[in-house]
């Protein structure tokens, strides 16, 4: 069966819990690039899930994590987050700090609390070279795994303010890269290429 989450009387978006709607309209308002990828990581999500054949609520856990994925953007200062180049080392530090910030805002809500955990290890690796943890394999919660192919897939392949978008295919070659250096699930992504 397929969900269209957001669109559907299930998962409307105006019946969320006020505190996810409040954040996430906070982190879509901050530039048109983070919106559209916000749309972006939940609508992958949402197909991986489906063709995974996941249960409704695990789907909706999977789907709501995915939204909030990012939230800890808020708080980057709009000068990094918005740079139009090549980040320095400092600025991509900078950067990185999003997955605590967005795991300490989603602690400090009641219904958001389940998913910080996810929210903070989207950016983890197999083989430990993640952030901000360096979890390796099965220390990564199976949802972040998730959050973390339709993630990439998403930023390879939107255009933004300082890149064009990769191919579909290029984008498939730079990951099927990753998941032989034991970044990346194998498993998740084929289900995305599915």
């Amino acid at each position: 069966k397929s969900y269209d989450v957001f669109k559907n009387k299930k998962i409307n978006y105006q019946e969320l819990f006020s505190d996810l709607k409040y954040e996430v309209t906070i982190l879509k308002g901050l530039d048109i690039f983070t919106d559209a990828h916000v749309e972006g990581v939940v609508d992958i999500t949402t197909k991986i899930c489906e063709q995974m054949k996941m249960d409704y609520e695990t789907l909706k856990y999977c789907v709501l994590s995915a939204y909030l994925h990012d939230i800890g953007k808020i708080m980057i200062p709009n000068e990094v987050l918005q740079k139009n180049g090549k980040l320095t080392d400092e600025e991509y530090e900078i950067i990185k700090s999003h997955v605590t910030h967005g795991y300490n805002i989603c602690m400090n809500y009641k219904e958001l609390k389940k998913y910080a955990i996810v929210v903070r290890t989207h950016h983890e690796s197999f083989d430990g070279s993640g952030y901000p943890d360096k979890l390796k394999g099965n220390q990564i919660p199976f949802v972040a795994s998730i959050i973390k192919v339709a993630d990439v897939y998403d930023a390879l392949t939107r255009k933004r303010q300082y890149k064009d978008g990769f191919k579909q295919s290029d984008a498939f070659k730079i990951m099927i890269e990753d998941v032989k250096k034991d970044r990346m699930s194998a498993k998740i992504l084929r289900y995305l290429i599915e």
